[in-house]
């Protein structure tokens, strides 16, 4: 079996899913997901056969993932849990600051247009580089 398929396998696995459902916060759920697939694919595949010879590769898949979703290191929660958060956090401060209301995100106010554009750009970042 080719490593892509092993992959895929595990990507759809029920263990994987029910693992994923334990790991906060549940909207970054999809994006782990994604990044596991990533990890593996990245990963020697020799090694992965090996691994799986041994009888081990869902488990190491399950500690690969529950280390990318609880890790605070990982590049994952760098971004998703620490960057995103702070940035878009300052930026609602800054609006309140200027009297910006967040009813009014998709009008014309400066800090609300920058706090949209913010999530559209951050979301198609997030897809582009695989976190």
């Amino acid at each position: 079996m080719k490593c892509n398929q092993l992959i895929e396998e595990l990507y759809n696995h029920p263990k994987v899913t029910n693992l994923l459902s334990k790991i906060e916060p549940a909207d970054l759920q999809d994006d782990l997901r994604q990044e596991l697939a990533l990890t593996l694919l990245n990963y020697d595949c020799d090694k992965l056969l090996k691994i799986q010879h041994e009888g081990n590769l869902l488990n190491f898949t399950l500690k690969t993932l529950w280390n990318i979703g609880t890790f605070s290191e990982c590049q994952f929660n760098k971004v998703y849990k620490n960057d995103m958060p702070r940035i878009y956090n300052e930026l609602q401060q800054a609006a309140s600051d200027a009297g910006e209301s967040a009813a009014s995100i998709t009008g014309g106010s400066y800090y609300m247009r920058m706090i949209a554009g913010l999530q559209t750009n951050l979301g198609a970042m997030g897809e582009h580089y695989g976190f």
